[in-house]
């Protein structure tokens, strides 16, 4: 291995850490009184509920407002994806960390570096 290789495994590394913070940084939110209340309750529970009963609302069946309708209804669902692509990534992360780390430590040790 070059002095290369040990840089882009430190790169590696930087970006394995990062990701397994984004996920921390989602568990603490997701534990958090506000966000329960404001995210989960409301936006993820209670909204779509909400926007399935204008669905069939007589005032709501232009074009325009169903689509608009169905974009919202999505918006949870991307949010979720979105957290679930976060807690998948920082897991990948979690495994390939150590290995990345000790590939680093061998080069170092050989004095490659």
């Amino acid at each position: 291995m070059s002095a290369d290789d040990a840089i882009d495994l430190q790169i590696e590394i930087d970006d394995h850490k990062k990701k397994i913070k984004l996920a921390e940084a989602l568990a603490r939110l997701e534990k958090n009184k506000d966000y329960k209340l404001v995210i989960e309750h409301e936006f993820l529970t209670q909204e779509p509920l909400r926007l399935v009963g204008l669905l069939s609302d007589m005032n709501m069946q232009n074009e325009y407002h169903q689509r608009g309708l169905n974009m919202d209804l999505r918006a949870g669902s991307a949010l979720q994806s979105f957290f679930r692509l976060i807690r998948r990534t920082a897991g990948e992360a979690e495994s390939a960390l150590a290995h990345s780390e000790e590939q680093l430590a061998q080069l170092r040790a050989s004095g490659e570096e």
